[in-house]
């Protein structure tokens, strides 16, 4: 709103219309965006402010990822017994990329990830290779995901959806279900059983 009423003192101020662009990416209304940038870049394309916003802009929309490693050990202190329910060794390692934004809403996405646990003199795996869609516009999100196992437990694909809302600036809520839980504890996973799941929750930011 501040932006908008700068560019109306000014319509040709390169400062507000770039703060209007990077705000309305922040707020998933990349259509909107769009207009802006562009408009901006045939205008001023020596600017170098432009030629900044135009690089954030490259890298906000184009491919994205993260990969993680993760491991632990825990002991059954003041028991005879060193066997701990959750495996005396465990650990987790992936990677999770999307593809550029799609249409200015979607993005493609896959992965892959591994997690283990030493359980009973057994060491137990949770392989999962698998793709999903995002959809991202204005105060909705949306994230449908399908993974398939790939370990002599389980044979059942998973898959699962999350819905997110933004209610403000302050508050936003999301809520999800998942058939097969990847996640489900590695113990149960060593005797066949899998479990579904779902959650929900809100975020809360006062400043």
């Amino acid at each position: 709103e501040r932006q908008r009423m700068a560019m109306t003192l000014d319509p040709r101020s390169t400062e507000a219309r770039i703060g209007a662009t990077e705000s309305l990416l922040a707020l998933d209304r990349v259509g909107e965006a769009r207009v802006l940038h562009d408009e901006l870049l045939e205008q001023f394309p020596g600017n170098t402010h432009v030629q900044r916003l135009d690089r954030y802009w490259d890298a906000h929309l184009g491919w994205r990822g993260r990969a993680w490693a993760a491991g632990g050990r825990s002991d059954a202190e003041g028991s005879t017994s060193t066997a701990s329910p959750l495996g005396n060794r465990d650990g987790e390692y992936g990677v999770y990329v999307e593809s550029p934004m799609l249409a200015d809403r979607w993005r493609l996405t896959a992965q892959a990830s591994d997690g283990w646990a030493d359980f009973q003199g057994e060491r137990v795996h949770a392989r999962y290779t698998g793709m999903g869609l995002l959809y991202a516009h204005d105060r909705l999100s949306l994230e449908g995901q399908a993974l398939r196992p790939n370990d002599r437990y389980l044979d059942d694909t998973a898959f699962g959806v999350r819905a997110g809302w933004r209610f403000g600036d302050t508050v936003s809520a999301s809520a999800g279900a998942f058939h097969a839980d990847p996640e489900a504890w590695l113990q149960a996973r060593r005797s066949g059983i899998g479990a579904a799941s779902w959650a929900a929750g809100r975020v809360w930011g006062p400043s």
